[in-house]
């Protein structure tokens, strides 16, 4: 749930950073909502047409007991619900409450014009810029929860991850987990420096230096 989830996420198992390197044949799922054949006993993934074995449904039998959000997919950051939504993946989106002390939508809710994205030729606000992706996500199904997530195990099956405030208590369950909590900018520390930020100090010198304060300007 930056951005929406905090920097300090534990990770449980020491393995995970090649947890999906070392399981290709695992990390796509075999959920997917697609066509059926009674005859074979296969599914039909819509997004790779692949065959896939009912058999191996495994958490939705066998575990989803042991979720509070019993779900295929989670996300663990503001945006990716959209695609997963779109390609009619159940999905949960854990957008974040305060974490890194930026509100849902991460550091782009604190940034206040946006001129380079697609789409948007006179610039658009941050937080407005967020509440539509939002909004987007929603529409297409997106279940949205205002929470952080500050723990997940990804050594086991079902994937396990805990709500701040709850890493003491059993976990929800996922057959997939997208972490994509974004980022927040490193600051100085200087004495002073925080009354200044964003009106002469920055943290992005290629993003800073086309607004408006330092844009033709010396430096």
């Amino acid at each position: 749930m930056t951005t929406p989830t905090s920097s300090s996420t534990q990770m449980v198992s020491d393995s995970n950073a090649n947890f999906f390197e070392s399981s290709s044949s695992q990390r796509d799922p075999s959920y997917y909502t697609g066509d059926h054949d009674t005859t074979t006993g296969m599914t039909t993934s819509p997004l790779t047409n692949r065959k896939v074995d009912e058999s191996s449904k495994v958490h939705s039998q066998a575990f989803s007991c042991y979720s509070i959000v019993p779900t295929t997919w989670v996300i663990i950051g503001p945006q990716p619900g959209i695609y997963l939504a779109q390609a009619n993946l159940d999905s949960v989106l854990f957008e974040g409450f305060m974490a890194n002390g930026f509100a849902a939508g991460g550091q782009r809710t604190a940034t206040v014009n946006i001129e380079n994205f697609h789409g948007f030729p006179t610039r658009i606000l941050g937080p407005k810029l967020m509440d539509e992706f939002r909004d987007q996500s929603l529409r297409f199904g997106t279940r949205i929860i205002t929470e952080t997530i500050s723990k997940i195990d990804l050594s086991l099956r079902p994937l396990r991850y805990w709500r701040e405030g709850q890493e003491d208590e059993e976990p929800e369950t996922a057959d997939t987990v997208i972490v994509a909590t974004s980022a927040s900018a490193k600051r100085v520390g200087l004495k002073g420096g925080e009354a200044y930020w964003h009106s002469g100090i920055g943290a992005c010198a290629v993003c800073d230096g086309t607004i408006p304060i330092f844009r033709n300007n010396p430096l």
